[in-house]
This record gives C-alpha cells, sequence and structure tokens, in this order.
C-alpha cells in the first residue's frame, strides 16, 4: 500500500463515549489513551502501518514520541469522555503502546 505526504490533519469529529458501547478497561486495552484533559479526548493509534505513515508525514519526530505524537496529530479515532473518568485514565505521554487491533 502506497503512503502519499499530506498537508493537512485528517480530523473526524469525535465520537461521545456513551455511543461507543466499550468500558473504560476496553478502551485502555484497544490503546486508547489521553491526548487532552481540556477537551476530555482520548485517541488511539488506528493504522497498522502508522510508523511508516508518520515517517512520511513527519520524519524528524522522535522515534520514543511517534505514537503520542501519531495520537495527538494524526489519529481519527478519537472519543470525548466523561470529567469523571478523565483524571485516571492512562495519559499518550511517553506511552510507547501502537496499533492495537479491534475486535
Amino acid at each position: 500500500m502506497s503512503i502519499e505526504r499530506l498537508d493537512y490533519c485528517p480530523r473526524k469529529e469525535p465520537k461521545l463515549f456513551e455511543d461507543i458501547g466499550l468500558s473504560r478497561e476496553e478502551l485502555i486495552k484497544y490503546g486508547y489513551r489521553k491526548v487532552s484533559n481540556k477537551s476530555r479526548w482520548i485517541a488511539r493509534v488506528d493504522r497498522p502501518d502508522w510508523e511508516k505513515f508518520q515517517r512520511i508525514q513527519h520524519p524528524f519526530v522522535r522515534v520514543e514520541l511517534g505514537a503520542d505524537h501519531y495520537r495527538r496529530v494524526w489519529s481519527t479515532d478519537i472519543i470525548i469522555i466523561p470529567s469523571d473518568m478523565v483524571c485516571g485514565f492512562p495519559t499518550s505521554c511517553h506511552d510507547t503502546v501502537g496499533y492495537v487491533e479491534l475486535i
């Protein structure tokens, strides 16, 4: 599969936690991590070739920040979680979990 260089971030409208049908633990297991406290957003690495994709889009991103950067900039799988869930949800910062397939 060919990956082209994009000049924009292909964002989608975030989904609401209530509409997802997954528990907090399931979201964490599937690789969702908190990317915004203020907006209450969680996101996941949503493509298996994310490392190659990111190298094409941003070749100078440090490897250890790769998954975090991808979730914050390129992920199209974003969920808004309830206020009471934000505090205890794992953060994306320095988290190395990459792509996890949804079942």
